[in-house]
């Protein structure tokens, strides 16, 4: 049954697969991964954290004129999409006591694990989507998913690695109103 409780299970459920598919890329296992309440904090790396944005309805009726989709729920129901987004961060080398930059050898070291993180999540997720071994419904369906352009972290952060959105479909619940 459907409930409040259904966005933090679809967050655990994309941490938990991120978390796989990090086991096999070339910077290995990351221990410290959460669902954070919000874009997390880089204070402890490596880190691996879900966090979840801002819900939307999908585009279900393209021919619509262009204020329909605000009267899409009454006129032929909706698709709710939600926003969540991994966070997985290495270190960077970062300038020595000398003052002296890192190599560049250094530097497409770090680049190698961070974009092998993001390449692993991607395919782990996809594969793991295709095979019906995250983000199903209660009857066995597929909710709605799609990948949103990753984004590389500041390097001002001190950390490199990706920011990888996706959206997924979450249905809605009847709350109670007004008894």
């Amino acid at each position: 049954m459907a409930g409040v409780g259904d966005l933090q299970a679809l967050a655990v459920e994309y941490l938990e697969a991120c978390e796989d598919a990090v086991a096999s890329s070339p910077g290995g296992s990351i221990s410290y991964s959460l669902v954070s309440p919000g874009i997390p904090v880089f204070d402890c790396l490596p880190l691996l954290a879900v966090y979840v944005g801002g819900a939307i309805e999908a585009e279900t009726r393209l021919s619509a004129p262009p204020l329909q989709a605000g009267r899409r729920p009454d006129d032929m129901g909706s698709v709710h999409l939600i926003g969540l987004t991994c966070v997985v961060a290495r270190c960077l080398p970062g300038i020595d006591k000398n003052m002296t930059f890192p190599s560049a050898a250094k530097l497409t070291a770090t680049a190698a694990q961070t974009n092998g993180d993001l390449w692993a999540i991607w395919n782990v997720v996809r594969a793991m989507y295709r095979e019906k071994m995250i983000f199903t419904r209660a009857d066995g369906e597929r909710r709605e998913l799609f990948f949103d352009p990753a984004v590389p972290l500041s390097y001002g952060t001190g950390a490199g690695g990706w920011m990888i959105p996706i959206r997924v479909q979450i249905d809605g619940y009847g709350p109670s109103i007004g008894t």
